[in-house]
């Protein structure tokens, strides 16, 4: 049996800049279209970040300069049963909303061979 992972909400904030940027997907497919640079690239990596891959923060530089936090709510399914998460990141720290209310914390994860790093690596993979 297959787990599936839709996500539902991307939000990024910066309390610094006051900005933010919002978007819901819908169910089944989404197209993100637009004209070069207007962001669908960003769109993605950010997505990525807020999940802990790090390789993409050289893309993300001008956003990440802002010291935005993401968030990314998604659901979990598996069979019939169905799970939402909220994943929140900031510059080197994620919290993990688990379906039953438990945050899981991991600090220190802007270094991908970090102790914590590997940790979030193996929650994420126990995800899916």
């Amino acid at each position: 049996m297959s787990t599936t992972i839709t996500f539902n909400r991307l939000f990024v904030s910066s309390e610094s800049h006051n900005s933010c940027f919002s978007e819901e997907f819908s169910l089944g497919v989404n197209i993100v279209s637009g004209r070069n640079t207007s962001g669908k690239s960003s769109l993605i990596q950010s997505l990525l970040f807020a999940f802990g891959v790090n390789d993409v923060k050289e893309c993300l530089d001008e956003i990440l300069s802002y010291q935005p936090t993401f968030r990314v709510d998604f659901t979990k399914k598996l069979g019939d049963v169905e799970e939402n998460y909220v994943i929140v990141r900031e510059s080197k720290s994620i919290y993990v909303k688990e379906p039953n209310g438990k945050i899981v914390p991991f600090h220190g994860i802007d270094a991908d061979n970090s102790v914590e790093h590997i940790r979030l690596k193996d929650y994420i993979r126990g995800l899916v």
